[in-house]
């Protein structure tokens, strides 16, 4: 059997302090996140992992860093897994700013517009375009067991229904992922081959604990 764990980072230093930070590489974990990424090694360890996949910021790198090294494996670092960029809320913490990338995830999840986009910034179209094309390669990359992508929470809600047929928009939008959350997914090969480039082989069974 194949399958893939989306594993959203640990507690980053942005996370602390609430700031909607998209630079890359972005701020490292926090101590506590440095915790987290050992309990999620422990967790995993065990499990038939062929390849291990990080976006381009360090909160992610780190996250999967002691899961590899347990594992003697490399972790293969992709642009397209990382945040999506707020553009003019980088890297603003206050509450106001919170509030405007909740207008923007509501116009994405709930009303459907993933064409909407914060100045600067980049809007829901590019980030699952850019972020399916990386899970190609990733899923054409080991014939069977397990891969592991670390990534990060916002764009998880955005591809999750668009990727996972068991995954609406609105449950996203409701159910964040915490950090180290992980997406179980199985990949059910024979589809896979026949309509990659859609990525139609995918079946969630659970979201950050919730079984679906």
């Amino acid at each position: 059997m194949k399958r893939l764990l989306l594993v959203r980072h640990g507690e980053s230093e942005a996370n602390v302090i609430h700031s909607l930070d998209c630079g890359v590489p972005g701020p490292p974990l926090s101590p506590l996140g440095h915790e987290q990424a050992q309990e999620l090694a422990d967790k995993l360890a065990d499990l038939d992992i062929r390849q291990i996949y990080a976006s381009t910021m360090e909160r992610a790198l780190q996250t999967v860093s002691p899961l590899a090294q347990r594992l003697g494996l490399p972790v293969a670092q992709r642009d397209g897994l990382r945040e999506f960029d707020v553009g003019d809320l980088h890297p603003r913490n206050d509450q106001s700013a919170h509030d405007a990338l909740d207008e923007l995830m509501v116009r994405w999840l709930i009303h459907g517009d993933r064409t909407a986009f914060r100045p600067d910034g980049e809007s829901a179209a590019e980030v699952v375009a850019r972020f399916r094309s990386v899970l190609v390669d990733v899923l054409a990359s080991y014939d069977e067991g397990v891969a592991v992508v670390a990534t990060h929470g916002g764009a998880l809600r955005l591809v999750g229904p668009v990727l996972f047929p068991e995954v609406t928009a609105a449950f996203t939008y409701e159910h964040h992922v915490p950090n180290t959350g992980i997406i179980d997914v199985e990949v059910e090969e024979s589809d896979l081959l026949e309509t990659r480039s859609e990525l139609t082989g995918l079946v969630c069974h659970s979201w950050a604990g919730i079984e679906l």
